[in-house]
């Protein structure tokens, strides 16, 4: 469980501040924001459960 955290973190930083990069300059952030929070959780999450069982 330890592993699966650390993992889940390390991807889910990384890939926050990889969607970030583009839209630095948007001007409607705030709302986009919270849009790019779940879909980054999400695709952490997916990527580490898939990586942990197969």
């Amino acid at each position: 469980m330890k592993i699966f955290v650390t993992d889940f973190s390390y991807r889910f930083m990384s890939l926050l501040i990889l969607s970030y990069i583009p839209s630095i300059h948007s001007s409607e952030d705030d709302i986009d924001f919270g849009k790019r929070v779940m879909m980054v959780t999400f695709f952490a999450f997916l990527d580490t459960v898939i990586e942990r069982f197969f």
